[in-house]
């Protein structure tokens, strides 16, 4: 018996030996064919929750915090990095009848846009554009759409006094890809990546621009952290914009990591998270000192994470502490998830040092995150989910205050005050999307107030607020959610695309009118108690007095139907129609394999990538990435 079990072990191995060599090559080429990577970072020295109660310290100057959009609204005149047509103007200073005004056509893809002071400042890429949910290069179209004259991404600064003839007055090209912008008062910083292959100028080594590190006051070398090997590849550029019309590059800095997601909550400090290129399964975060008004920056400490993040709302900085919620996961298939809350002290910038982790789960993974100061909520990836309120008061010793079980998955999380809306995605019939909404003012006894289902049952309805934040918008002033929609009319085969109107009560949700559009619904918002409604194709005016009886105003064509047929582009949408993640809740991290977002998997073979998602079930995800 032992000897005819010795050989059944031997087989056994022999057999398990070929099946895993089988696995594991086209594992090896899908991961060699994303970029690589979990990172870890750095630390913030003034504290803020990110919320308009910062306050800067007496001897300081407040210097503005802001995100760019795809859409900015001044002055009666709506802003438009539209990703085809370039810089669009629409004047809406009275709103009932907006007017097209002026435009500035853009080589690449314009991704997103500031205006300040009369001046637009563009970003655009020369990377590919999604057409139908499958990645697509210039050069595979010819006019309207030649390729760029640069590469990497592309700075465009328009002075806009003349809203029907806006004017380019500078432009600057950055040789990697940026991944996340802030503008903080009078300095946009960009966060990105450069080429493997990418060899800086003469002038210029891998830590500042000046060729010195000590005198650009960098007291982080650039180098990889002990125990790796590996040149700098992740960048940080300051364009100094106090004077619009005379624009500079003010500084960069050039470090090892990855640039994935960026934390601004102070004036002071960025913290660029992003892959460890020599350690799987592993964050590297990086801080960045932006505290001169000038845009000089300095590189400061880094620090790994166990783990890996979703998104930004992953990693937070408030009262001189780090927090990042990151997600640890082993195997192939069946794939073990772990999760937890870590809390490092970032007061010193030089020196930072962990204080504490929080075991969140185990065989699971965290599917979103918010913080809200000492407080933060996660939600897992599981089918009916855990909600965790999160009490973070003492950095030192963070404890799980109340948890209770939502339905369906969770991919946004949005705090207000003692309250907290969840938009993610039902299961109980259509995996449409849903809203629900949470008393959370005792944390310990979190409770389920309300919760609506977009659409019927008849159809799948999916939504641009499952893959984009800030496709949703949520005015609590005005007691309202905005939430897109997008499904397929079974009788005519066509989308139907709009924005769902959602009543934001004290105690409960309440279901109001739907506006269709034409295109996908990229934002809406509302001004002069007129909703309007923008997507890549058109933009649109409706009168919500009547919220159950929406009566619609005007409409303006950004791009007809006949030239997006005339330029190949009919039918392509970056969209929640054709994203390639899930929504069943157990997908990987954004960046996992490492580096594998927006071009994740884009160079391997079908075959490889096939066979990967149905041994381990794992899907490159699309997430939202600047990439300009």
């Amino acid at each position: 018996m032992s000897k005819q079990y010795r050989e059944s072990g031997l087989g056994s191995f022999r057999r398990l030996s070929v099946w895993a060599t089988i696995i594991l090559i086209p594992f090896l080429l899908v991961v060699s064919g994303c970029a690589s990577g979990a990172g870890t970072g750095g630390g913030s020295p003034a504290p803020h929750d990110g919320s308009d109660n910062y306050q800067p310290p007496d001897d300081a100057i407040a210097r503005e915090i802001e995100e760019a959009d795809i859409v900015k609204f001044e002055d009666g005149y709506f802003y438009l990095a539209n990703r085809w047509t370039g810089l669009r103007l629409i004047d809406a200073r009275t709103i009932e009848r907006p007017l097209m005004a002026g435009r500035v056509p853009m080589q690449g893809r314009a991704v997103e846009l500031f205006v300040r002071d009369e001046h637009a400042f563009v970003l655009s890429s020369a990377d590919f554009f999604y057409c139908a949910g499958q990645p697509i290069g210039f050069e595979d179209y010819s006019s309207p759409f030649p390729t760029p004259d640069y590469t990497g991404s592309h700075i465009t600064v328009v002075d806009v006094t003349d809203k029907l003839v806006p004017t380019v007055v500078a432009e600057f090209d950055l040789d990697g890809f940026v991944s996340a912008t802030r503008r903080v008062g009078d300095v946009i910083y960009a966060a990105g990546n450069y080429p493997d292959d990418y060899v800086p100028p003469a002038d210029e080594d891998d830590t500042g621009t000046n060729g010195d590190a000590s005198s650009n006051g960098n007291d982080n070398d650039g180098q990889p952290p002990d125990g790796n090997v590996g040149r700098p590849r992740a960048f940080v550029a300051s364009i100094n914009i106090a004077d619009p019309n005379q624009p500079y590059l003010a500084d960069r800095v050039i470090f090892y990591g990855d640039s994935f997601e960026i934390n601004v909550s102070t004036q002071d400090a960025m913290f660029v998270a992003g892959a460890d290129p020599t350690l799987t399964n592993t964050t590297l975060v990086t801080y960045v000192d932006i505290s001169d008004p000038q845009g000089d920056v300095r590189l400061r400490d880094q620090f790994r994470v166990p783990g890996v993040i979703r998104n930004r709302y992953f990693m937070d900085e408030y009262l001189g502490v780090f927090r990042i919620v990151a997600e640890e996961f082993y195997g192939i298939y069946p794939t073990i998830w772990a999760a937890a809350l870590y809390t490092y002290d970032v007061n010193n910038p030089d020196d930072i040092v962990r204080l504490a982790r929080l075991a969140l789960t185990e065989n699971q993974g965290i599917r979103s995150v918010r913080f809200d100061g000492p407080r933060a909520y996660a939600s897992t990836a599981a089918v009916s989910e855990p909600l965790f309120v999160l009490d973070l008061f003492d950095p030192y010793f963070p404890e799980i205050a109340g948890q209770l079980e939502i339905l369906g998955i969770s991919t946004h999380l949005v705090p207000l005050g003692d309250r907290l809306l969840n938009v993610g995605v039902d299961l109980s019939h259509t995996r449409n999307p849903s809203i629900t909404l949470f008393d959370v003012s005792d944390p310990r006894e979190p409770q389920p107030m309300s919760r609506i289902v977009v659409g019927s049952s008849s159809y799948s309805v999916t939504s641009e607020a499952n893959f984009d934040e800030q496709a949703i918008q949520v005015l609590e002033d005005q007691g309202l959610i905005l939430i897109p929609f997008a499904y397929r009319d079974g009788s005519y085969g066509e989308w139907v695309d709009g924005v769902q109107m959602i009543d934001l009560l004290a105690t409960r949700l309440a279901e109001r009118g739907a506006v269709t559009h034409r295109g996908l619904v990229r934002r809406s918002g509302v001004e002069d108690e007129r909703l309007w409604i923008l997507s890549d194709e058109a933009f649109k005016v409706t009168h919500i007095d009547d919220r159950d009886r929406p009566r619609d105003l005007a409409a303006l064509d950004i791009m007809s139907d006949q030239e997006l047929l005339d330029a190949g582009l009919w039918g392509c949408m970056d969209s929640a129609r054709y994203r390639w993640d899930n929504y069943d809740g157990y997908g990987p991290p954004y960046y996992w394999p490492p580096y594998g977002g927006v071009v994740c998997g884009a160079g391997v073979p079908a075959a490889a990538a096939m066979l990967l998602l149905t041994l381990a079930g794992f899907r490159c995800v699309s997430r939202r990435r600047i990439n300009v």
